[in-house]
């Protein structure tokens, strides 16, 4: 009986995340008229996720958590900030991976046998998602081009989300197949996951290279006997580096003069020559005359004191969470529809806590990053995999100053699985070590 209950959250955990991670694709791409059921979709994947979590939460600080984390968000929202139930909802559904995730995979892998059984199969599906994402990504690249709309299997707008799942697949099922005697042979031997990196060069997300970096610094195993290796190994990265920027500039078709310059990423990040420079920001924030410009992420950092200022007494508990909905499934908030200038386009993560939840928030979302990283289970004899875990610590603390990424759920199913099934049995690591498509059962 408890097996069969396993069985039945893995798979129908698993037949969402398909559903959800393929619908983007389809309803851009190839079905129009699925668009307007995405977020019915969204909406039941989350739904399934509270359902999972929920059935799943047997350990206390898991529920305390999520007692505390609704309670004060839910004052901040309704109490503090006069915004209804179904608005904070709504906006609680952004924050699914605080309350859920981390017990739904403590449930899989917490369990030395269960994880057994449960790392394969996962293993697989991942690897067969990392497989599609490469025709997803040339059919976009040659209809519109090196764009956003190079989202891979989820489609127009996630470039960024699918760019960060191919490199943390890649590394996650690289990594477990290196031998840190034969480092060189393991990595031709499983080269098949190195050219499935190629087609993140075709959507323009330039944080991929970031990610490029990491993965190749931290791919061999730490070891005292084997940190000359890697010495001799800093070479061969450089050269891929360079030959990825190439691929990169003649695939977005720009000049590498341009792109690879301090000019061109502060222009970019923090603030523009023309009219999306910092004043210009400010200008919006003394007329409201918004004109749903792209704020640089970094401008909107900066200019958190000027909204504490505009708006007294919000520094600890937030404006209330569902500020980022868009108004989708329910109407947008007064506080919204005023600063729609900022709150729209590229938004570092830290900024879309701070926002909603203020400092309350952002401690909230510290200790939940300190789970997310903590043993599952208790007492197993599992040891932490530190090059997985500084893998994601590094793509975390990129994404909270570059995008909004952590609030897809989707992502999040990807990254915690992999940051929990990195923990390993000391004597024996019984998670699959073979090529995932020469098993017979997905």
């Amino acid at each position: 009986m408890i097996i069969e209950k396993e069985t039945f959250y893995r798979r129908a955990l698993l037949t969402a995340f398909w559903i959800r991670g393929c619908w983007g694709f389809f309803a851009w791409e190839l079905v129009p008229f699925m668009l307007k059921l995405y977020p019915v979709v969204s909406l039941f994947f989350d739904a399934l996720l509270v359902f999972i979590g929920i059935s799943v939460m047997n350990r206390w600080r898991d529920r305390i958590f999520a007692i505390a984390f609704v309670a004060i968000t839910g004052y901040s929202t309704c109490v503090s900030n006069h915004l209804s139930v179904p608005f904070f909802v709504n906006g609680l559904r952004d924050f699914i991976s605080y309350l859920f995730l981390i017990p739904i995979f403590n449930y899989f892998l917490g369990d030395e046998e269960r994880k057994k059984r449960t790392v394969p199969i996962f293993d697989r599906h991942l690897f067969v998602f990392l497989i599609v994402q490469a025709p997803c990504l040339i059919y976009q690249f040659l209809v519109h081009g090196a764009c956003d709309w190079g989202g891979g299997s989820l489609g127009n707008t996630n470039s960024g989300i699918i760019t960060t799942l191919i490199y943390a697949i890649s590394f996650y099922l690289m990594q477990k197949r290196i031998d840190p005697d034969n480092v060189m042979k393991s990595i031709f031997k499983n080269k098949i996951f190195i050219f499935l990196l190629l087609p993140t060069f075709l959507n323009e997300t330039k944080v991929g290279f970031i990610f490029l970096l990491m993965y190749f610094a931290l791919l061999i195993p730490f070891n005292r006997q084997i940190f000359i290796r890697a010495l001799m190994a800093i070479p061969i990265i450089v050269m891929l580096f360079v030959g990825a920027a190439y691929g990169y500039v003649l695939s977005t078709g720009g000049s590498g003069g341009d792109v690879f310059t301090l000019e061109y990423y502060t222009e970019m990040y923090l603030y523009d020559s023309g009219e999306n420079s910092a004043e210009y920001a400010e200008w919006l924030f003394d007329t409201g005359d918004a004109e749903k410009e792209d704020i640089p992420r970094f401008s909107k950092l900066m200019l958190l004191e000027d909204l504490d200022v505009e708006n007294p007494g919000h520094k600890s508990i937030g404006f209330g969470l569902g500020q980022f909905k868009g108004g989708t499934m329910v109407s947008s908030s007064a506080f919204y529809k005023k600063y729609e200038w900022m709150l729209i386009g590229s938004i570092p993560y830290i900024f879309h806590v701070y926002v909603q939840i203020g400092f309350i928030g952002v401690a909230l979302m510290i200790w939940y990053f300190l789970n997310y990283f903590a043993r599952p289970g208790s007492g197993t004899s599992f040891t932490r995999n530190h090059n997985v875990q500084i893998y994601l610590l590094m793509v975390f603390l990129t994404i909270m100053f570059y995008n909004d990424s952590i609030r897809d759920n989707l992502m999040m199913i990807v990254l915690t699985f992999i940051s929990l099934s990195a923990w390993r049995d000391p004597e024996k690591d019984e998670a699959d070590t073979e090529m995932p498509a020469n098993k017979a059962q997905l």
